[in-house]
């Protein structure tokens, strides 16, 4: 059942890449803060709990709802365990993902929440054509790899060493991750490695220690990044 949420419209333009066309895609969305407050006010009573942890190089945040919160506050009081409690929900949810600022940490909890609120009903009835979501997730698709294609451009370019180590590290961390740019900065790196060495044969040229350090650093982090 779906409630009377506030609904907002967000519009997203994008340009197709074959036809030049540009495109829009309008959104009916219900923001987390609108479905929470129409919560709350069919709800006065209600409970919103919410836990994480640590996996994978992730944080997993969980968020569970209650709308009557006597009986967990009762269940809290006797010591039950929160594990146990927990499985009373009216509702729960999950949301994960790699963290490197406290905003990214407060936007997953939000996020769990508001999934969690979904599962409740408070959320948007509007509805997007299935054919216009699979051209919007090509169309990101193609600006991921304009980003690698760039990112390649550039890191190819490096006269030096200390030239790529700039560009590498000036790099989205994602693209950092990805592995066609990291296949693609190794042979960059032996490139210009055994250039040095040719110069100057009487002089042992190592690898820089940023090299290692950078790329074990950059490992599993993040997901895809789309903007």
């Amino acid at each position: 059942m779906l409630n009377s949420v506030k609904v907002s419209k967000i519009e997203k333009t994008f340009t197709d890449k074959k036809t030049n066309e540009v495109k829009k895609i309008c959104i009916d969305y219900a923001k987390v803060t609108d479905r929470l407050e129409a919560f709350r006010t069919n709800h006065p009573n209600s409970k919103i709990l919410t836990s994480y942890k640590n996996e994978n190089n992730k944080v997993v945040f969980k968020a569970f709802l209650w709308r009557n919160k006597t009986e967990v506050i009762q269940s809290l009081t006797n010591g039950i365990s929160k594990e146990l409690i927990y499985l009373t929900a009216d509702a729960e949810a999950t949301a994960q993902k790699t963290i490197t600022n406290d905003k990214d940490f407060e936007k997953l909890e939000t996020m769990a929440i508001g999934r969690a609120l979904s599962n409740l009903g408070y959320s948007s009835t509007g509805n997007i054509a299935e054919s216009t979501i699979s051209e919007l997730n090509k169309y990101k698709e193609e600006l991921y790899q304009d980003s690698v294609d760039n990112a390649i451009d550039r890191l190819q370019n490096c006269k030096t060493l200390d030239e790529l180590k700039a560009n590498y590290q000036a790099l989205n961390p994602v693209l950092r991750i990805d592995k066609t740019i990291k296949v693609i900065t190794e042979e960059i790196k032996k490139k210009l490695n055994t250039k040095a060495v040719n110069i100057s044969k009487d002089k042992q040229i190592d690898y820089p220690d940023w090299w290692n350090s950078e790329i074990n650093k950059t490992i599993n982090q993040g997901e895809k990044w789309v903007n």
